[in-house]
């Protein structure tokens, strides 16, 4: 019971501080290009442009889609043409760093991690 009562009050503390910094790290994304890695090892490129439009490429051509998101005090929610047949959804987004933890916005499940590419 200690370890399960630790693990929820770990995540309460990672949720709190995620709404503490989601503005933040949003005005970071807007207008950038992010390589991500989702638990399960796809490779993505993500890209939120400064007008609201988004696309997405997953494992180097292997899934993509587009679609616009909207920046909000959480982090975003995004609606892809393909993702989530077409119906808005919201993540959370908290950085860590230089590495931007991408959320889901309804169980708090890291979705990706991603990495703003250094210009070059």
């Amino acid at each position: 019971m200690k370890k399960i009562t630790a693990a929820i009050a770990t995540l309460g503390f990672v949720f709190l501080a995620g709404q503490a910094s989601a503005d933040t790290a949003m005005k970071d994304l807007v207008g950038q290009t992010v390589r991500a890695i989702s638990p399960d090892g796809n490779i993505m490129v993500i890209a939120y442009g400064a007008d609201g439009k988004s696309s997405i490429d997953v494992n180097n051509g292997g899934f993509t889609d587009t679609g616009v998101y909207k920046v909000n005090a959480n982090g975003y929610c995004a609606t892809w043409t393909k993702i989530h047949d077409g119906n808005e959804h919201c993540y959370i987004v908290v950085k860590d760093g230089n590495v931007y933890l991408i959320a889901n916005g309804d169980t708090g499940a890291v979705a990706a991690r991603a990495t703003i590419p250094p210009k070059s």
